[in-house]
């Protein structure tokens, strides 16, 4: 009769141990997933709505979309920078063509260019042509911005 109540003492605790860690476990993922959407914003231009991945960081806006295949419908990256001023991009390891919109410290857009991968050295430089403070990369079919159009966040 006392071996029973070991046994159950035993398996009881070996459960409970277990049910916590997967419940540690879970949670873990869980705000992993969450943080992901963290870095991502809904942007509204021309009546279109994008969801964006934020690029804040010089690490994340160096390496901006680089290595990527493919970029999903209505989605991009926005590059945010403290002040405006002006930018060059190249397309060095990235392997899809983007569609770059140039937009200043009010958040109109100021023009676009369309950037082709860089397939081999001296990559081409792509030019803001007045100084801005956010960049919107996206894929060129999405959407042919107008100039003089305000984002909205």
């Amino acid at each position: 009769m006392d071996l029973l109540k070991v046994d159950f003492k035993f398996k009881y605790h070996e459960i409970l141990r277990l049910f916590i860690k997967l419940s540690f476990t879970f949670s873990l993922f869980w705000l992993a997933s969450c943080n992901k959407n963290i870095n991502k914003k809904y942007i509204i231009l021309n009546n279109t709505t994008f969801e964006v991945e934020l690029a804040k960081t010089e690490k994340e806006k160096l390496k901006g979309l680089m290595n990527r295949t493919k970029l999903a419908k209505n989605s991009g990256m926005l590059l945010i920078y403290e002040q405006p001023q002006y930018l060059e991009f190249w397309m060095k390891n990235t392997l899809i063509p983007l569609r770059i919109i140039w937009i200043d410290e009010y958040d109109i857009v100021q023009g676009f260019t369309d950037a082709l991968p860089c397939k081999h050295d001296p990559c081409e430089l792509y030019k803001s042509p007045i100084p801005v403070s956010k960049i919107l990369e996206i894929n060129p079919q999405d959407l042919e911005p107008e100039i003089g159009k305000k984002i909205k966040f």
